[in-house]
Parts: C-alpha cells; structure tokens; sequence
C-alpha cells in the first residue's frame, strides 16, 4: 500500500476541517434557534435531495474502484432508491436533537452530523473491512479515515442545513405570492 494515500486522509482531513471551521462560524453567524425552527419540513426534504444525488454520483463513478469491493451488484440499483429515505430520516433526527442540546442549533445539527459520519465509517471499517477489501484502502489508518470524515459530513450537512433554508425561503416567497394573488383576485371581484 503506498502510504501517500494514508498521509493523504490526513492531508485532506486538515483541508476538510478548516473548511468545516469557516461553514460552522458562518452558519452560526446566520442561523438562529427560530430560523431552525422554521425550516422542519425542509431538513428531510434538503437532505434527501442532496444525500440522493451524491450516493447516486458516487455509487455510479466510483462503482469499480471502490463499492464493488463490498457491495453487491443489486445494491448498486438500490442505493440510489433507498439513500434519500435513509438520510431523510437522520436529518429529521440531527435537526430533533440539534433543537434540544444547548448551543447553536446549526452548529451542533453539523457536529452531528459530524459523528453520524463516524458511525457510517466505523461500520465500513470494520464490518465492511473496507480498509482490506477496497485496494485503494488498503493499509490506510482508520484514524486518518475518520479524522477525514467528521469535517467532511460537518459541511455535507451543513450543505444540507443551507439548502433547507433556501427551500423554507423559497416556500415562503411562493406563499407569499400566493396570497397576492388571492387578495387582487378577490379585489377584482
């Protein structure tokens, strides 16, 4: 195993954690206890969006160097079906207990998100034995793999956290405009 790839999880780990460390100041920055409150309805909708394009993505272009190492060829049709379902549920989930912990709602709806994403690898680790089966994996450290993966899940919900907002918003505007045209309607009556 060449151990660039090894110093590479931790090269890309320090990249992900500064770019976690500036999303998490902004996202505090912007969003507050009742804006999460306003977006319930859009977490599992954002997550869904964004968790089923990007394990279709994945599965699909990294199928051969990667996922068939350790899942099955049917799997490959189904994870594109079932990935919204499942991350629609641990948005629903982050979002319940980022409200409920004290602290910035967004910031620890990220953190969460954050160890969810060590429990995801974990499991690949070591029930998946990704690190001997995948070559590309093989050998590396499982530290540097979750020292990875905590920043990088930090900004893929945090991705997740934006993309709900703007769906609220843009729910908002339509609402909004709904009842514009409600009023001048029943003005032209």
């Amino acid at each position: 195993m060449d151990t660039a790839l090894a110093g590479g999880f931790w090269e890309a780990a320090l990249i992900w954690g500064v770019v976690a460390a500036a999303l998490l100041w902004l996202l505090a920055r912007t969003v507050r206890r009742p804006a999460l409150e306003r977006v319930r309805w859009a977490v599992p909708v954002a997550a869904a969006l964004f968790w089923g394009i990007f394990a279709t993505v994945l599965v699909y272009g990294m199928w051969a160097s990667y996922y068939e190492y350790f899942y099955s060829t049917r799997l490959r049709l189904i994870i594109p079906l079932y990935a919204p379902l499942l991350y629609a549920v641990v948005g629903t989930f982050l979002w319940w207990a980022a409200r409920r912990l004290p602290g910035n709602p967004a910031v620890t709806f990220c953190l969460l998100g954050g160890l969810e994403s060590l429990a995801e690898h974990l499991i690949a680790i070591y029930a998946l034995d990704i690190l001997e089966r995948v070559p590309l994996l093989q050998g590396s450290d499982p530290l540097a793999v979750l020292a990875f993966a905590f920043p990088e899940y930090v900004v893929y919900w945090g991705i997740v956290l934006a993309l709900a907002a703007i769906l609220a918003r843009f729910w908002t505007y339509l609402q909004s405009r709904r009842g514009e045209e409600n009023v001048n309607a029943a003005k032209e009556k």
